[in-house]
């Protein structure tokens, strides 16, 4: 089913809608579907296999539910919205043979609150990429399980739409063993510009920038050393995403990493301009009570839309800034930086030497423990064999100055890749040899780009 985007009533309250007859038999069906996804290893391989299929069902049907409910333009009807229920929860009992047929909802009641608030999930990402509304599933006293929309702006609409972009992209790596260790690599790399600890108040926008930097700026060399979003980009796969998420993939391929002056802010709109040359962009402000206005010193990620205006991340850092040479200062240490680490990195060390006196690059564990080391030391071989990324060498193909006789038996092997590999699988040795593990070999620099050949 394809729908038209709506905008919602110009009534700025929620809207409360009963969640009865066929919504509550979707509802149903989204819970049933939640319940699998949880528990896919449950059902076998077969459900394995299926699962991004049912996730993608789950979708489909909230987007059914809430044009249903808040009456979106090419709405299913109530029989048709029943028929696509009915059509997910018998798909998924195929697969749910034997004992674990007895873990799906028998009927809405049935359905657990952290299971709920998973179908919650999806409706809200229907909500936002199809109506312009914030859905979410709640309790009241008179009228039993409600669906709650709440009108917001389309640059609300859009940012908020990045957190289910990023779960379709981490499914995406998740799906082959190289990416997936590359992926490891990438968050621990990036761990090591971070403050220690965890605040609360800073882990979701820390946690952005991470995506950002592994998802978005750094080349998977199991890709052929393009970005995940460069790969689907030119493997055209982007044309499956929803509409507004697709629109975003886009934009975060012409994103930029820096250091911004707020020039205004005026309510949704401000200006950010560059410190060194006074360039000004116009951000469309997605949270409109964050507090911050001219003179303020915005660090991180900004989006264009396409229009002309640009979208800020919210993993972006914005703090207000009484010395007024600070952005143009920071500015030119950017600059200056190089090569050495891309753009989101030399970012997020300025963050971690803003708001605290940490050491960089920080010792981080690479791995949770020596055998978990030692077990990804073990697959990668193999992996960057079949990626055409290395080569078995004998030992007479050794550097001069490594000392054989300290040696193992092969086989050895000669590769190439970045510096986040490098170092991590350097600090995977250490770890796995017993070693404190958290710095890593140093990678040489070769054509511009960080590089290690071993």
């Amino acid at each position: 089913m394809k729908s038209k985007r709506t905008r919602p009533d110009p009534d700025p309250g929620p809207r409360l809608v009963p969640v009865r007859d066929e919504l509550a038999d979707a509802v149903h069906a989204l819970g049933a579907t939640a319940t699998f996804l949880s528990l896919a290893v449950l059902f076998g391989p077969d459900a394995l296999e299926q699962e991004w299929e049912f996730r993608e069902g789950g979708r489909e049907l909230a987007r059914g539910v809430v044009l249903r409910a808040f009456h979106g333009g090419d709405a299913p009807s109530a029989a048709e919205l029943r028929e696509s229920a009915s059509a997910q929860r018998e798909a998924i009992r195929e697969l749910a043979e034997g004992p674990a047929a007895a873990l799906l909802p028998a009927a809405l009641e049935d359905v657990p609150t952290e299971v709920l608030a998973e179908a919650g999930a999806l409706l809200r990402e229907a909500g936002l990429e199809h109506m312009e509304l914030d859905v979410m599933l709640a309790t009241q006293d008179e009228q039993g399980l409600v669906l709650a929309g709440v009108p917001v702006t389309p640059a609300q609409a859009h940012v908020w739409l990045l957190e289910p972009l990023y779960e379709r992209l981490e499914a995406w790596v998740e799906g082959d063993d190289l990416l997936t260790l590359e992926r490891a690599a990438a968050r621990w790399y990036f761990e090591r510009w971070t403050p220690a600890g965890r605040q609360r108040d800073h882990e979701f926008a820390r946690g952005v920038r991470e995506q950002e930097f592994a998802l978005v700026d750094r080349p998977f060399l199991g890709l052929g050393d393009r970005t995940l979003l460069e790969f689907l980009y030119e493997d055209e796969e982007m044309e499956e995403f929803p509409a507004r998420q697709r629109a975003m993939a886009y934009g975060l391929l012409g994103s930029v990493a820096g250091v911004w002056e707020v020039r205004e802010r005026k309510g949704e709109e401000a200006t950010f301009a560059s410190p060194l040359d006074g360039a000004t962009l116009r951000v469309c402000e997605h949270a409109p009570d964050t507090h911050y206005g001219a003179g303020a010193l915005a660090l991180g990620r900004l989006i264009p839309r396409g229009d002309g205006s640009w979208l800020r991340s919210p993993g972006m850092v914005v703090l207000a800034e009484s010395d007024p040479d600070r952005p143009a200062a920071l500015a030119r240490a950017l600059r200056e930086m190089g090569d050495a680490l891309p753009d989101a990195l030399k970012v997020e060390a300025m963050i971690t030497r803003l708001v605290s006196s940490t050491k960089l690059p920080r010792k981080v564990r690479p791995a949770p423990g020596k055998e978990e080391a030692a077990e990804a030391l073990q697959m990668l071989p193999p992996l960057l064999l079949e990626a055409g990324i290395a080569r078995e060498v004998g030992a007479d193909e050794l550097p001069p100055e490594v000392d054989r006789s300290q040696l193992p038996e092969g086989p050895f092997y000669d590769y190439e890749v970045d510096v986040a590999m490098a170092e991590w699988i350097g600090a995977l040795n250490e770890q796995a040899l017993g070693g404190a593990s958290g710095g890593g070999a140093k990678a040489k620099k070769t054509g511009g780009k960080p590089r290690k050949k071993r």
